[in-house]
């Protein structure tokens, strides 16, 4: 569905809209600005969304223009873009040229590393400075780097704006760094793989830019890739005489799962809301882009309640009765947000079983929640059903609904599990990826290469 705004007329005072955006609160702030009005007299709801894949991040000229059109007419106005339009709308991947020198030394380290990015900035510049930072600078932090000059710079030219769009400037230098890196393993006679396991960066360490690694699993993350391949024995086999060549080759890449670069603070807040049927509100500012972010907090939710998925249910943000949120961006919401809701669901489980100790006269290490009910777990006959608990929270002298909201800022990601901690500049995520190519003979020669 092409892109629309939708926001009916000022209702004592306060713009509302109906769109589609990756960050809700941040685009509500945007336009408060833009308009020069309160922040409080802007209102989002989020609509259902298919995907974004980042182009949804930042605002084209629909929003400002249809809520313009709206407080002075005081009437309600939609804006449509038809499919070309959406497309010369959107924001692209920034197109990028990318100039690299590095040294290796003959065990296979890498003891320098020189970049220049010329990135195509397009007619205006919206996330292009953040992207190109990242290209500039990020893949320096999957490796134990100690010289490193890396220069990046945008021109402005006569075409669609770029930014942010899956990766968000990651691709841009993993390619060129990758081929780079197996071509100077080649140069000093080693194994692509040594190489990238020589350099890659450890637990415990710290980078050339300061990123330190409470929990890093690059060189496992290799290993298994490669193994699972057979890498080893793919390299050995004899070379094929066949027209149709086949290639192996190994490339690692580094990306965040949070803000890492944009902010101080990369938190979420979560409120989970125990209803009287037992069931479950839960209340996020992170919206569902189409990647399923819906249909994992849910899952959080209704395992640590030990309920139903489909007790659980969570309302498109409103930005006038959501907490804020940084938003769908970053691959955060299943890490930041997950853990919040982790955190308000175990909280929610607490505040029930305080109601239930009273009513079944037992400690609350002693009790379950299990099918509908909170129960002892040596004496399953003594239970209180969920709907039964919430009631006696509420309804009783100094009663209240159970709605805690948890904040969660930051977690780490290792390769096979996930582990809270408390560095507040998020967490980095590293992929091998592994690509058996199949080239003709033709092609190698147009090319001047080899083949294995």
């Amino acid at each position: 569905m092409p892109f629309a705004y939708r926001p009916p007329a000022q209702f004592f005072g306060k713009a509302r809209g109906r769109r589609r955006a990756a960050a809700p609160k941040p685009a509500a702030s945007r336009l408060a600005e833009a308009l020069d009005v309160p922040h409080s007299q802007i209102r989002f709801i989020q609509t259902m969304t298919g995907g974004a894949f980042g182009g949804k991040a930042v605002e084209d000229a629909n929003t400002p223009i249809a809520a313009l059109l709206a407080i002075k007419s005081g009437k309600p106005v939609r804006l449509a873009n038809n499919r070309l339009e959406d497309f010369l709308a959107a924001p692209s991947s920034i197109p990028a040229t990318v100039w690299l020198r590095m040294g290796l030394s003959k065990d296979g380290l890498i003891v320098a590393k020189d970049s220049m990015i010329i990135g195509d900035n397009g007619a205006y510049t919206g996330l292009a400075g953040h992207v190109i930072h990242v290209t500039s600078m990020r893949s320096d932090n999957m490796h134990r780097l100690e010289n490193v000059r890396a220069r990046g710079k945008l021109v402005y030219t006569n075409k669609i704006p770029s930014g942010a769009f899956r990766g968000f400037g990651g691709q841009q230098m993993a390619f060129p760094l990758n081929s780079h890196l197996a071509m100077l393993a080649e140069m000093v006679g080693m194994d692509p793989l040594e190489v990238q396991l020589r350099n890659a960066i450890k637990t415990g360490e710290t980078s050339v830019h300061g990123w330190h690694m409470g929990s890093c699993g690059l060189s496992d993350c290799l290993t298994q890739a490669t193994q699972g391949i057979g890498w080893a024995e793919k390299r050995k086999a004899p070379k094929n005489k066949s027209p149709i060549k086949r290639g192996t080759g190994v490339g690692a890449g580094i990306h965040v799962s949070a803000n890492r670069q944009l902010g101080n603070w990369d938190g979420s807040t979560a409120i989970v809301k125990m209803n009287e049927d037992g069931r479950v509100t839960l209340i996020t500012p992170e919206c569902d882009m189409g990647q399923g972010a819906a249909t994992v907090l849910s899952q959080i939710c209704a395992h640590e309640l030990n309920i139903p998925i489909s007790h659980v249910t969570v309302p498109q943000p409103d930005t006038d009765s959501t907490p804020f949120g940084i938003g769908t961006v970053a691959s955060r919401v299943t890490i930041i947000a997950g853990n919040a809701v982790r955190l308000a669901a175990i909280k929610a489980r607490e505040q029930l079983f305080e109601v239930a100790v009273e009513k079944l006269a037992s400690a609350p290490d002693t009790l379950e929640i299990h099918d509908g009910m909170i129960r002892v777990k040596t004496d399953t006959s003594r239970a209180v059903s969920l709907p039964d608990a919430v009631r006696l929270h509420l309804f009783r002298v100094g009663g209240q609904t159970i709605t805690p909201a948890l904040a969660a800022e930051a977690a780490d990601v290792a390769v096979q599990n996930i582990t809270p901690i408390s560095d507040s500049r998020g967490s980095a995520e590293y992929r091998a990826d592994m690509a058996r190519v199949i080239i003709r003979h033709a092609l190698l020669d147009l090319f001047g290469l080899t083949s294995q």
